[in-house]
């Protein structure tokens, strides 16, 4: 139970760093400048920016999702091939709509 509430914690503060974080970099003033604005020491800043683009870039390490294939019937013929990035799909006519977006989702990661 600590330790949750402890996770907990920690993962507000997180959060809380990358409302932070998002508003300095669209604020068009300087770190330096932003951080004197908000009283928060420059060298504070810069730990949990660091922290915020490791757990952004932990979280996108992770994003493919394995689609079960099934085999094609006499029926089906392939209508659209995608290649990007090495990365390859192809979607046989008749395929349904959430296939669909989720193969297109997942390319919109790579």
């Amino acid at each position: 139970m600590e330790k949750d509430l402890q996770l907990l914690g920690k993962n507000q503060r997180t959060e809380e760093w990358v409302q932070r974080v998002s508003e300095c970099r669209s604020s068009g003033l300087t770190v330096q400048n932003w951080c004197e604005q908000h009283e928060i020491n420059d060298k504070t800043y810069y730990y949990w920016q660091r922290r915020v683009w490791e757990s952004m870039s932990e979280s996108r390490n992770s994003r493919f999702v394995q689609i079960p294939a099934e085999t094609a019937t006499a029926g089906q013929n392939m209508a659209v091939r995608i290649r990007i990035n090495g990365a390859e799909a192809e979607i046989c006519a008749g395929t349904d709509a959430a296939t669909i977006e989720a193969v297109c989702r997942a390319f919109r990661e790579c």
